[in-house]
């Protein structure tokens, strides 16, 4: 039955194996070390038996007044001293012939035998004896008369004025065997001790770099079911594993970073698509209801006109009147604005007082926020003036108070707005303070918060757009922006922006409001009934002949029938649009003027043949006096051409 083979296992043997060659090398060196140091003790031995038997004999011949005798030196030969089972000390005369018996074999070695018989079989003639005989004392190992290897000590002794030598030796096998007798237990004890610590080491080692295996398995597993579950929010420790593979999980992480950040690229980029498309959306309906509004303030200007044109009205109702127009007149600047920001027309900037455009605006956000949040006005009526689209100051200001409100909206709180000139460097700037005293930001959240699509509100409720754009407007203001937040106390953001000189206002009178009179013949063309009614009322009230209609092929049969010394045409109509009906009058009568007088229309801001085909363009609604001035300087115009 086939069963695997933990990993654990191969470690452990590879290390032992591994662990085995130094463990043997040192066993090796050890022995060969302690061999060498006992073949010295050895050689010490046998130099110090040399000495002492050499002091002997020479006693001895001394007493026999240097005569030699053979069985008084042989007696001191015959003890050999501890050397053992091959140890012999023997005598060699010049003649390279034992002169004492051999103790390890007297037959062939005796003093006799060798005198009778054949120097090489008999006698002794080897390297010691021939060193000895020399006059040198040492010791060496070498091949004594039998070809064995011996270690063998020698001297030269004087014998009836001859040098013969003095030998004493002993065979090496058995210095061999006596060194592996007496081989300390100690050192097989530690060779032991270190093989068996060698394996437990082994094991511990192998244990550790299994479980780190495992753990790095494992964990790669469970990063891979992550990620393919879409759970890009998990990373692997990299410190619960060893060094050897922790880059196996760091390189995991980086791999799952680029691809969460890749995953939240798209995500940011198809959010800032519906975003866009949601702008789109609220840019379109903002047109229909603009051109509709802007229909509506059209008669109810015409209507109010008419009314102020009419003789003997008292002063309350004339200021009634005016009042009702100034009302209008911000209904139709605020429709702009909002056709402004959905659509991002082009800003068209001027000397603007901002202190009134912020007033406005915190007005209409305290009617819009609840009342646990209070705004606070800190703006005086000094003469601060910039360069600015009144559009950009009501934006930055609503979303700055927008984004207050949402830091609050939990528990309440205070809007403070402030408006001051600061002196920077000699330079005058209009400061914007915006203080709030809601749930604050994190400190490392302040270095992106200008980043586009960066929101710490929850998912759905922010597009992180909000003070990008802002950043955008005041950077092209030439101003900063700077935040300052602690969590949990609030937060206080301050813009500046340049400050320019008291524009120099025309004030406008009575006689440049006057309704400028005429005569002539003028067409009308327009879908909406109260419209056409309100306007042509206030056109014949102004001395001219107006004939309406709110069908285009009506008016085109008006005009090859009838001659006009003016059109006035609507853009949205069912038939056909207004730059389209243009064209075809121009074909039947090129030289009318046409004015057209329009709610809203994208389309228009967007085509350049409104330039050559119209005289005039109206953003409706648009005042009696100055309706009056345009009709008047176009038909007078007009007559003197023809």
């Amino acid at each position: 039955m086939h069963r695997d083979i933990p990993i654990k296992f191969f470690i452990t043997l590879g290390m032992i194996l591994c662990g085995l060659v130094p463990l043997l090398f040192l066993g090796i060196t050890a022995h060969t070390q302690y061999v060498a140091f006992s073949e010295e003790r050895i050689f010490y031995h046998l130099e110090a038996v040399r000495n002492m038997k050499k002091a002997e004999i020479e006693e001895i011949l001394n007493k026999r007044d240097k005569k030699f005798n053979k069985n008084d030196v042989q007696y001191v030969t015959s003890e050999r001293s501890g050397l053992g089972k091959t140890g012999e000390i023997y005598i060699v005369g010049q003649d390279y012939r034992m002169k004492t018996d051999s103790y390890l074999d007297p037959v062939k070695h005796s003093a006799n035998a060798s005198k009778e018989g054949n120097i090489e079989l008999n006698g002794a003639k080897t390297e010691p004896v021939e060193r000895a005989l020399a006059g040198e004392t040492g010791s060496i190992v070498s091949k004594d008369y039998r070809g064995i290897k011996v270690l063998s000590a020698f001297t030269p002794i004087t014998v009836e004025n001859k040098t013969w030598a003095l030998i004493v030796e002993m065979d090496e096998k058995e210095m061999r065997k006596f060194v592996s007798q007496s081989v300390p237990p100690t050192i097989s004890i530690t060779i032991l001790i270190a093989f068996l610590l060698l394996c437990f080491l082994a094991f511990i080692i192998s244990r550790i770099i299994s479980n780190n295996i495992k753990y790095v398995v494992k964990e790669i597993d469970r990063l891979i079911n992550d990620f393919l579950n879409g759970n890009l929010e998990a990373r692997g420790d990299a410190l619960k594993s060893g060094a050897d593979l922790r880059e196996i999980i760091v390189s995991m992480n980086r791999l799952i970073d680029a691809f969460a950040k890749e995953t939240k690229e798209k995500a940011k980029l198809q959010e800032s698509i519906n975003y866009n498309q949601r702008l789109e959306s609220i840019g379109t309906m903002a047109g229909g209801i603009a051109h509709d509004f802007n229909n509506i303030l059209a008669y109810m200007f015409a209507y109010a006109d008419i009314i102020k044109m009419q003789e003997g009205l008292n002063n309350v109702s004339i200021e009634a009147l005016n009042g009702m127009t100034k009302g209008m007149e911000r209904a139709g600047d605020l429709i702009a604005q909002i056709m402004t920001f959905s659509r991002h027309n082009k800003q068209e900037r001027k000397p603007i007082k901002p202190s009134i455009i912020i007033k406005e605006t915190l007005k209409m956000m305290k009617n819009v926020f609840p009342k646990n949040i209070t705004i606070k006005n800190n703006i005086s009526d000094s003469d601060i003036y910039i360069n600015a689209d009144p559009t950009e100051i009501h934006q930055i200001i609503l979303n700055l108070c927008t984004n207050a409100f949402h830091a609050m909206q939990e528990n309440g709180g205070n809007i403070d707005v402030s408006l001051f000139s600061e002196k920077i460097e000699y330079k005058l700037y209009a400061a914007i303070l915006v203080k709030d005293s809601g749930c604050g930001i994190k400190e490392s959240d302040i270095p992106h918060i200008f980043e586009p699509f960066f929101t710490t509100k929850p998912q759905g409720q922010g597009s992180g757009m909000g003070l990008a754009v802002i950043h955008g407007i005041i950077k092209n203001l030439a101003g900063e922006i700077t935040v300052n937040s602690v969590v949990n106390k609030g937060t206080e953001v301050k813009i500046i922006i340049p400050q320019i000189e008291k524009p120099l206002f025309i004030e406008k009178n009575n006689e440049q409001n006057k309704i400028v009179s005429g005569n002539g013949k003028i067409l009308l063309i327009d879908d909406e009934p109260e419209i056409l009614y309100s306007l042509s009322t206030l056109i014949n009230s102004m001395g001219y002949d107006s004939e309406v209609t709110s069908s285009v092929e009506k008016a085109l049969i008006f005009i090859k029938n009838s001659k006009f010394d003016l059109i006035i045409t609507d853009y949205n109509m069912p038939e056909m649009n207004g730059i389209t009906f243009a064209k075809k009058i121009k074909e039947i009568a090129p030289a009318i003027p046409i004015i057209l007088m329009t709610g809203y229309s994208e389309k228009v801001n967007q085509t350049s043949d409104t330039d050559s085909i119209f005289s005039k363009t109206i953003i409706k609604p648009v005042p009696a006096h100055k309706l009056s001035e345009i009709i008047y300087s176009l038909i007078t115009k007009s007559d003197q051409s023809n």
